[in-house]
């Protein structure tokens, strides 16, 4: 039978975001649901016409994503101007990293509120990711291959299986990642990607 070393092994790669996504907030209020409904809307066009007229974002990085109107016996913080209607509209924006403070200023200072900002990688940049993660997988089971072989006097030779698995724990980390310093400062932190891997050598007695 031929001799085998068989090995468990993950590799990571990180790199600095590629992509960032603003979620925004427009809130106006009215006495009557329409009236809201047309506050909130005219809201909408002002940061509208505000984030393309001084930023390089397109028409295509500006999304509507959500919108309600509430009576003020719906909200959990009734309106403090005596108006009977809330309309709130959610807009979100994508851009680039390095644009983040610029846009978050010039859309709070047209009259939004930040709900959040999320930073994350492209699909070509995690598919980079994965295959260099991988490549280091591959690199340390063969490096822990050499080292169970030299126990016993023996020698790593070719590739005979390889099986890539999911990393276990929290060994992939996709998740956005943020950190706020001072005057609109966003400095995202490094996403990482790890591959683990399952490779078994021909093991070669010396």
């Amino acid at each position: 039978m031929e001799n085998t070393v068989t090995t468990i092994a993950t590799g990571q790669a990180d790199t600095l975001p590629d992509k960032t996504r603003i979620k925004l907030e427009i809130i106006a209020e009215g006495d009557t649901a329409e009236a809201a409904r047309q506050a909130v809307a005219d809201h909408e066009a002002t940061l509208r016409e505000t984030l393309l007229t001084e930023t390089s974002l397109s028409l295509e990085q500006i999304r509507a994503t959500g919108f309600e109107v509430r009576h003020r016996e719906d909200q959990f913080d009734p309106s403090q101007t005596g108006s009977d209607y809330r309309a709130v509209k959610d807009v979100q924006v994508d851009t680039q990293p390095g644009h983040v403070g610029d846009i978050v200023v010039i859309a709070t200072d047209a009259g939004a509120s930040v709900a959040s900002v999320g930073f994350s990688i492209t699909d070509s940049t995690r598919g980079d990711l994965e295959k260099q993660a991988l490549a280091n997988a591959m690199e340390k089971a063969r490096e822990q291959s050499e080292t169970l072989a030299s126990v016993e006097d023996a020698t790593v030779g070719t590739v005979l299986n390889v099986e890539t698995r999911e990393p276990s724990g929290m060994q992939t980390i996709v998740d956005d990642a943020l950190e706020i310093g001072s005057d609109h400062d966003f400095q995202p932190s490094p996403i990482s990607v790890s591959g683990e891997v399952e490779v078994t050598y021909e093991l070669i007695q010396n």
